[in-house]
């Protein structure tokens, strides 16, 4: 079988002679979809490139890079023109995660990308993997096509929007619904609202932690710090039910003053407070000085989304979660 994968132009990757010319490939193939901390794991990787020996023996290479160290590249001529990553989940011992499926423009549409898959999903089933799961845009058609044919469906997807022109609300879209500030005590309502809101087939993937929900003393005095920044500050709004939050905007801050805003509503109540939620959290914004937020919202609220795009978000880019079963 290696003699056969070598002759073919399909290798397992060589972390010390791969890394600069995976990263490029990378590059050239998500330019559009990297963000600051993707550029900042093709730096490690290149460093790596340059350093990887010597760095590999003394076992001081550690963090993000690593990821990229299992898989399989495509070779032709000497030049890597394929790759694909493949790593466990850090979640669950028997799924595994497909990732950095890339191959050269000058290459495309010769099989390349398909023979990277069937490896990389030969060495998850070889590792008793018992489901792969992978990530791609909602337009790369071609993409799509592949991974369909081998077996993946999608079960979850995230819209990635940006809205660089934050305007004051108006009067009417902040009107009282029984609006409430959410305290420390309000940490397990939320955690308890988000499983509801989170299928079960995304939440295989992407656990609902309530340590991203704990509002203590720490968050506070990093509140303080933004204020006397200039920056903006969090907001935890939510709507209660009785004495169940059955809705919440949360806006994080951070020191680059692009908030994000994260929005959950329970499904039996969606379509009724996402647009005064959002209108809630982008005046606060507005009110701090900020000028532009993201926002990560899952496809499979749809109201959510048609909310955000309502307020100004726009849409830059939709990442479809599929999974197969091995």
């Amino acid at each position: 079988m290696r003699c056969r994968r070598e002759s073919s132009g399909l290798r397992p990757v060589d972390p010390l002679r791969d890394m600069s010319a995976i990263a490029d490939l990378i590059q050239a193939s998500f330019s559009d979809d990297l963000d600051q901390s993707g550029y900042a794991m093709l730096r490690e990787m290149r460093t790596m490139g340059r350093l990887g020996a010597f760095l590999w023996l003394l076992g001081a290479w550690g963090g993000g890079p690593n990821t990229a160290l299992s898989g399989f590249v495509w070779v032709e001529e000497g030049r890597i023109v394929g790759n694909v990553t493949v790593t466990p989940s850090p979640h669950t011992p028997d799924r595994w995660i497909i990732s950095n499926v890339a191959v050269a423009q000058e290459y495309r549409g010769r099989g390349i990308a398909r023979g990277l898959m069937q490896a990389a999903l030969e060495m998850i089933a070889e590792s008793g993997g018992h489901i792969a799961t992978l990530q791609v845009r909602d337009d790369n058609s071609v993409a799509r096509h592949i991974y369909e044919t081998l077996g993946f469906r999608v079960v979850g997807g995230t819209a990635y929007l940006h809205n660089d022109r934050i305007l004051p609300a108006k009067g009417s879209q902040l009107s009282d619904d029984g609006w409430h500030h959410l305290t420390s005590a309000d940490a397990e309502s939320i955690y308890r609202l988000a499983r509801v809101a989170t299928p079960l087939a995304v939440q295989a993937e992407w656990p609902v932690r309530r340590r991203h929900y704990h509002f203590g003393l720490e968050q506070h005095l990093l509140d303080q710090l933004y204020k006397l920044l200039g920056k903006v500050p969090s907001l935890r709004l939510a709507v209660r039910d009785a004495d169940t939050v059955c809705a919440s905007v949360i806006v994080r801050p951070n020191l680059r003053n692009v908030p994000q805003v994260e929005l959950i509503v329970h499904p039996d109540v969606r379509g009724r407070f996402e647009h005064g939620l959002i209108a809630h959290a982008l005046s606060h914004i507005h009110r701090w000085g900020g000028h532009q937020a993201v926002a990560y919202h899952p496809t499979y609220h749809p109201e959510g989304v048609a909310a955000l795009i309502a307020a100004g978000f726009r849409v830059k880019r939709t990442l479809l979660l599929m999974a197969r079963e091995l």
